[in-house]
């Protein structure tokens, strides 16, 4: 989102009252940018200024694809722009951007959902994820430390290193690693440099170590945890595979509020382009989504896909919706 005012003489909007925002204002400004731009909201400042934050609202076919009810919903997304009114005279002067400007900023506030969605799935089913071999395969390193610590605690935090391997790589990896484990309170480092088990790691003292079981649970909860910063920082890309794929289907009843709908791989393609701007085969879709019904994220019937209850839910608080 961001505020400008650099357009030329043939860019400008005049108004003489704020109650000219809601029909005068809005009809011009749905004009220049398109039908789905609206105001979102406006506030005046001291030195009479005004701040019309902008929304942008889009089509999105969200039918069931079994029942072909053809349901269109507007999603907003908001703000994509905040334009400034300047006081002059009897009124106020609208320096109007162009409009490859507001296109971008409602492009970015898409971009952000997509990564909310992502996060908010990830933190619904931290569980699952961890049944799929390439994710634990990414993160083996943080299951070795935590293991490690579990077993051998305390222990000094060169030992980790020399486990783990002394090359300049490798160190600093592992000291990425250490420093989350210990932001969320699964390890703690005294001023001596040895590491100890902390509360989110002893929360797991009944499951045994070097198991499957341990590995479930706990990075489960390390992702839970730290997904942003496993993801984002440490690039573990395959905590946002998933849940994105996930995203192909859950959009469509997150939006309609119903975990009923059924949707086909061609829809969930169709999702995965419009929240992702991401091109697959419908192919490559059905062979991600067959892979998370086989741990339970979604339940499949015969083509069509629908919500597991549990899922739906804790994807819906997460959310926020």
């Amino acid at each position: 989102m961001s505020t400008k005012n650099n357009a030329g003489a043939e860019g400008k909007l005049r108004f003489t009252s704020i109650e000219d925002l809601d029909e005068r204002v809005e009809h011009r400004l749905k004009r220049k940018y398109g039908r789905g731009i609206y105001i979102e909201n406006y506030n005046q400042t001291s030195d009479g200024a005004v701040f019309i934050r902008l929304g942008n609202s889009a089509p999105k076919d969200v039918s069931d694809s079994r029942e072909h009810d053809r349901v269109l919903k507007f999603i907003k997304y908001e703000p994509v722009y905040t334009l400034e009114a300047e006081p002059v005279g009897n009124g106020y002067l609208i320096e109007l951007p162009e409009r490859k400007e507001v296109y971008e900023g409602f492009e970015e506030r898409k971009r952000k959902l997509a990564r909310r969605l992502d996060r908010s799935m990830a933190k619904t089913i931290y569980s699952q994820l961890v049944e799929f071999p390439s994710v634990l395969n990414q993160l083996a390193p943080i299951s070795e430390i935590l293991r490690t610590v579990r077993e051998e605690s305390p222990i000094e935090t060169e030992t980790i290193h020399l486990i783990r391997g002394t090359d300049t790589e490798t160190r600093d990896k592992t000291s990425d690693y250490l420093r989350l484990l210990e932001d969320t309170s699964f390890i703690r480092i005294d001023e001596n440099d040895l590491i100890r088990q902390d509360t989110n790691l002893d929360a797991h003292d009944e499951v045994e170590v070097g198991t499957r079981e341990f590995s479930k649970i706990v990075l489960g909860h390390v992702i839970d945890e730290a997904y942003s910063t496993l993801k984002d920082e440490l690039n573990i890309t395959l905590l946002a595979h998933y849940p994105k794929y996930a995203n192909s289907y859950y959009f469509t009843p997150l939006q309609r509020g119903n975990p009923k709908v059924r949707l086909d791989r061609e829809a969930a393609t169709e999702n995965l382009k419009s929240v992702y701007d991401e091109d697959q085969h419908p192919i490559k879709v059905r062979q991600k989504l067959d892979d998370l019904a086989e741990v339970g994220v979604i339940q499949s019937e015969g083509e069509f896909y629908y919500s597991d209850p549990t899922v739906f839910e804790g994807f819906r608080q997460q959310a926020g919706v």
